[in-house]
């Protein structure tokens, strides 16, 4: 029940965001609208997430009292409290635990983009005990299956995780919908606690087809990077689950 909770408060963020500026500590609002809402295709049927992520819901985007001070790249929200400064990813919505990111069709090695037709975009809740997201594609190929994906690096490497799976509709869209327990932070070797200049680049994803993913063994068993949709920016996802406790 509560990652049906969490799935319907992101959808609503979601559709705030699409109506309304967002205004986060100090900030005047997103860099720009989340993803449509009530997509095609076929997600897992968790349905629409209640409230934001963090439980507590403050201003500050801070998680049930773990005093965690969320830091976003355009600024701060302070916290005089807090023992941990989380930095944000690319595409984070002020100083708030959503953030969004397109899906392109693109040049892994350089990262420059394909031209392609297809593209895709997604908002998440980067900051949260699971990961929360809705995505939206767009101009794919009628009937056929696709999975999102985290793709460890260097490409290709074993330690992929499927996030989730469905089919194309007859008018070239997909939609995908969930609230996963990672039980790990994305990259899975993130320490949100550490010297940020010491740690790896965020998450890169991507959506694939579905047949070139063995989701059981966590690889790709056929990898052909410039037919993919890869998150531009990077994701970066902070279990908050795995954050040390608060100090007394």
């Amino acid at each position: 029940m509560s990652r049906r909770r969490n799935l319907l408060g992101l959808m609503v963020a979601v559709a705030m965001l699409v109506a309304y500026p967002l205004a986060y500590a100090g900030h005047d609002g997103p860099p720009g609208d989340g993803p449509p809402v009530g997509g095609q295709g076929s997600g897992n049927g968790n349905g629409p997430p209640t409230s934001p992520p963090g439980k507590s819901g403050d201003q500050h985007g801070n998680s049930g009292g773990t005093g965690v001070s969320v830091s976003a790249p355009q600024g701060t929200c302070t916290d005089s409290g807090a023992p941990i400064d989380v930095q944000g990813p690319d595409g984070q919505s002020g100083a708030s635990q959503i953030a969004h990111t397109d899906f392109i069709a693109m040049d892994v090695t350089t990262g420059d983009p394909l031209p392609s037709d297809s593209s895709a975009n997604m908002m998440y809740f980067w900051y949260n005990s699971t990961f929360d997201y809705v995505l939206n594609a767009h101009a794919l190929e009628v009937g056929t299956d696709w999975t999102l994906t985290y793709q460890p690096e260097p490409l290709p490497s074993a330690g992929v995780i499927c996030l989730g799976s469905a089919t194309v509709n007859g008018g070239g869209q997909l939609h995908l919908a969930d609230s996963i327990e990672l039980n790990s932070n994305l990259p899975p070797t993130l320490d949100p606690t550490a010297d940020p200049s010491t740690q790896p680049p965020d998450a890169l994803l991507a959506l694939v087809p579905s047949a070139d993913v063995d989701c059981d063994n966590g690889s790709m068993v056929n990898f052909v990077p410039d037919t993919y949709l890869w998150s531009s920016p990077r994701v970066r996802f902070v279990d908050t689950d795995l954050l040390p406790p608060p100090s007394p």
